[in-house]
């Protein structure tokens, strides 16, 4: 009689561990998706800020002073837009 209990417990609890796991799987997969998004904007920085160390490279110092202002901008635009998608 005892083993007529335990399956459907042991049945319930396997349902409530797969539950578990899509609900864990759905987080995985949202949060997936939100660094690919975030890789991709990154990405595009990445590529304005060479397109715009290419465009003045030719300025020396000068040329350096500003990719690091763009740097920088970036940085802070990066910080501002993970403390907006909090």
């Amino acid at each position: 009689m005892n083993d007529e209990i335990l399956v459907p417990l042991d049945l319930s609890d396997a349902i409530a561990m797969i539950d578990r796991q899509k609900e864990q799987i759905a987080a995985l997969t949202t949060e997936n998706e939100r660094l690919r998004k975030e890789i991709k904007e990154i990405k595009e920085k990445i590529k304005l800020t060479n397109e715009y160390v290419d465009k003045y490279h030719g300025l020396g110092d000068r040329s350096l002073e500003d990719a690091r202002k763009v740097e920088r901008e970036i940085a802070l635009s990066q910080s501002e837009t993970q403390w907006l998608n909090r």
